[in-house]
This record gives C-alpha cells, sequence and structure tokens, in this order.
C-alpha cells in the first residue's frame, strides 16, 4: 500500500463529497462504523492491517477537521501562526503522543480555516524522523511573504 497525497485526496473527497453530515460527524467522532469503512475502501485502503485502524481513524478526523489541500503541514502551521513551541513539542512526540496533540492542532488549524496535507501526520505517525526534519523545514522556513499566499 503506497499512501501519498494522492490518497489524501480521495479521503477528503469521500469525507466532503460522498457522506452525509451524520456520516461525517461519526468520522469527527472516531467511530469504526460504516462511514469509516467506506471510505477506507474509497481510498483504497481497505487491506490495512488490524492493528492500523486507530491510525486510520485519527487520520480520517484529521481531514474532516480541515480538509486536505496541497500545502505542506510545516507551512499550514507557520500560515495558522501556530506556535514554535507547539511544533516543537508535535517534533519531539512520538506516535503515542501525538494521538493528542494532532487534533488540538487540526482544531487550531481549522479555527485559522487553513488547509493542509495531511500525508506528514501520516507519516509522523509512523515514526518517521525524515517527515520531520521535512515539517520542520518548512515550518521555520516559510518567510512572512509566504504567509499570506493560500
Amino acid at each position: 500500500m503506497q499512501v501519498n497525497t494522492d490518497t489524501f485526496d480521495r479521503i477528503d473527497e469521500m469525507i466532503h463529497g460522498g457522506l452525509g453530515n451524520g456520516e461525517r460527524a461519526a468520522i469527527r467522532r472516531g467511530t469504526i462504523g460504516e462511514p469509516f469503512w467506506r471510505t477506507l475502501a474509497y481510498a483504497g485502503l481497505e487491506d490495512i492491517d488490524d492493528q492500523h485502524v486507530g491510525r486510520w481513524q485519527l487520520l480520517f478526523q484529521l481531514v474532516e477537521k480541515t480538509g486536505h489541500a496541497d500545502i505542506e503541514l510545516g507551512a499550514a502551521l507557520r500560515r495558522a501562526e501556530i506556535s514554535q513551541r507547539r511544533v516543537d513539542r508535535m517534533l519531539d512526540a512520538r506516535p503515542e503522543q501525538l494521538e493528542d496533540l494532532l487534533p488540538r492542532i487540526a482544531s487550531q488549524l481549522e479555527s485559522a480555516n487553513q488547509p493542509v496535507d495531511w500525508t506528514g501526520a501520516y507519516f509522523l505517525l509512523r515514526d518517521s524522523d525524515q517527515t520531520r526534519i521535512r515539517i520542520a523545514r518548512h515550518f521555520y522556513l516559510t518567510e512572512p511573504e509566504d504567509l499570506t499566499e493560500a
């Protein structure tokens, strides 16, 4: 299974275009009912290991809150003016800690009306140091004039 931004485009397409309000609410709550499995299948992820279901529940919740766009996670955090302290905590967190941090960050992005590419969160949850470096690079090197571009 190859997970990339196209995977998250499909997830977003289903959540925001193929599910009704009640089904989206179920995704937001993190239930593993029919809307979850239908979205998983639509994204081509129906063969995931049972041990990864929780990871996908969380990722679906994040997409439901903010949608999905072609904006690197680090740049989106910068544009939404997420504090450096919170970003550093996220970058230092292990996957089990991210389960608490990412929903709060998604709420801040949602409040700032800031779309994001959640592919980086997928790799963070897999404990990827390369992803941590990429997010940090985009967060710390996003120039002030880039903040006004959406």
